[in-house]
């Protein structure tokens, strides 16, 4: 995906990096945290992704045992769903403002 100029800043500027490879993510987490958690995590995902039973609360359990794990993992999953409304929040800056006008004329 490909975000405008403006929230990829915005992106930059709350932390929010965009992680390209599996690699860049452990290696991150590896930097935020420490060692032993991002192979843990690791560990976690890619069992995951190879069919391994899903158990919620594990994996919950392991994000939050680090308050700077559990933010890092989050932004590089939930970073695209910002980007997105970045884009379409620009996209539809008419509307925003249209709606913002609107409330001001109603509560007047």
């Amino acid at each position: 995906m490909i975000a405008y100029e403006q929230v990829e800043q915005y992106m930059k500027e709350v932390g929010l990096k965009y992680i390209k490879t599996p690699n860049d993510f452990i290696t991150g987490l590896a930097i935020k945290t420490d060692k032993q958690y991002a192979q843990d995590m690791a560990y976690e995902l890619n069992s995951r992704g190879e069919g391994a039973p899903v158990d919620n609360s594990h994996f919950y359990e392991l994000k939050n045992r680090s308050l700077d794990g559990s933010i890092y993992v989050s932004a590089a999953f939930d970073g695209g769903v910002f980007r997105h409304i970045g884009n379409l929040t620009i996209d539809n800056a008419e509307l925003s403002v249209a709606a913002c006008l609107t409330s001001a004329a109603i509560a007047e």
